[in-house]
């Protein structure tokens, strides 16, 4: 979890907010879904992020 923590250190430098889209995927939703789900809240397609994130919190683990 350090060099974790370590990595996003590093990039919070570098990234600006409007450059990044995080979405948190819902049960049984595929990674394309949760980020055209998201996207319309920042009123622009999730195409026009140079980063796209998403997080799946579901089951043991989570996967980025």
């Amino acid at each position: 979890m350090s060099s974790l923590k370590t990595r996003i250190e590093k990039m919070e430098g570098r990234i600006r907010p409007s450059h990044v889209l995080v979405a948190i995927a819902r049960p049984g939703e595929t990674s394309e879904q949760a980020l055209e789900r998201t996207a319309p809240a920042w009123k622009r397609p999730a195409e026009s992020f140079h980063t796209r994130v998403v997080l799946n919190f579901h089951g043991n683990r989570c996967a980025i």
